[in-house]
């Protein structure tokens, strides 16, 4: 058995889950985002290590095979008990505490400030208006803090807050597939 093959094994143990973080533009059949469960692996002289997935066993298939390479391991999850005996399962679960909380305001600020300039029913919109002002919107307040100017004299809130609503706005464009519509 190869090393490569041995340090995949013990990355990708018979049974664990998966998830494909690389797709491949080349007609690869596993999508960025597919997870599966391992069955075993393979040192495949085409293509690398592979993993043969559970799945596709189940269903008949015996060449349906992924790159361990484009993979990551999706931990177990694990229970915590806590000194009074109780139980929860926390493990890949999104950290919020790891926010930082005083500059989230200063943001939420800007977005209050907002919805009172521009009311709409839905107190959204920011959806309604095309991604390319809030491009150059961010760069304005970017280039204006980079020159010095701290806080937004209409606002008296920070460049740095502006910038960053205009950054979550573009980035709900662009997950909701409509930055460039």
């Amino acid at each position: 058995m190869s090393k490569e093959l041995e340090a995949y094994r013990e990355k990708f143990p018979s049974g664990s889950k998966f998830r494909v973080v690389c797709g491949n533009d080349e007609g690869f059949w596993a999508k960025k985002g597919y997870e599966g469960t391992v069955y075993d692996l393979i040192d495949d002289a085409e293509d690398g290590i592979c993993i043969r997935t559970k799945e596709d066993i189940d269903r008949g298939h015996k060449s349906v095979w992924v790159s361990a390479g484009r993979c990551e391991p999706i931990p177990e999850e694990t229970l915590v008990v806590n000194d009074q005996g109780g139980v929860k399962a926390d493990s890949g679960k999104l950290e919020w505490t790891l926010l930082p909380w005083k500059s989230l305001r200063e943001i939420v600020e800007v977005l209050m400030y907002g919805n009172c300039k521009y009311p709409c029913p839905s107190n959204a919109n920011w959806k309604k208006v095309e991604p390319d002002r809030y491009k150059k919107a961010l760069m304005r307040h970017v280039v204006a803090w980079l020159d010095g100017e701290k806080v937004d004299e209409e606002t008296g809130k920070s460049h740095l807050a502006h910038a960053g609503c205009c950054i979550l706005f573009l980035l709900w464009f662009e997950v909701t597939g409509k930055l460039d519509e």
